[in-house]
């Protein structure tokens, strides 16, 4: 059974699944989801996301607030971020997060696959520390330990980079 819902895009969503996936669109409030029977998909969002499921990967996209995203059922993939803070932890495969504008904090970590961080060019660099203990890791943003934007990114399951977004 599936379920379509439309609301003010300024409302707060809190949606938990336990059959099947839940798609988030155009929503200006924080967002809430949780499946442990399918997967995460948010898109066009402004508000802080929290998602997570055990049953399928989280993908969002175009997000402008905060996210925080959690899944051992598949990989986690973050396009065209634009909030401050991105926390990505899979245990059901890789994690890729692309941001938009610069994070001031990036925690990326999987035990399922491998992780790919994609940062826009900043003055001042990044504070990185990129670990793998199943594959390569690799740092192509600068990097400054002084600096007040720091990243994260570890694998147990797979290669490690932190690189330039496109054109960055």
């Amino acid at each position: 059974m599936d379920y379509q819902i439309t609301i003010p895009s300024r409302f707060r969503v809190k949606a938990d699944s336990s059959g099947g996936s839940i798609t988030v669109r155009g929503v200006s409030g924080a967002i809430d989801a949780d499946s442990s029977g399918g997967s995460v998909t948010l898109d066009d969002t402004t508000g802080d996301v929290h998602a997570s499921s055990s049953g399928g990967g989280i993908t969002v996209a175009d997000a402008a607030g905060s996210v925080e995203l959690k899944s051992s059922g598949g990989g986690i993939e973050g396009d065209r971020l634009r909030g401050p803070q991105a926390r990505a932890d899979s245990s059901g495969g890789g994690v890729r997060l692309t941001f938009t504008t610069p994070p001031d904090l990036v925690d990326a970590r999987s035990s399922g696959g491998g992780v790919d961080v994609r940062l826009p060019r900043v003055d001042g660099g990044y504070r990185v520390d990129a670990s793998s203990s199943g594959g390569d890791h690799t740092v192509d943003v600068p990097a400054d330990p002084a600096s007040r934007r720091q990243v994260t990114a570890t694998s147990s399951g797979g290669d490690v980079h932190v690189s330039p977004t496109e054109g960055g």
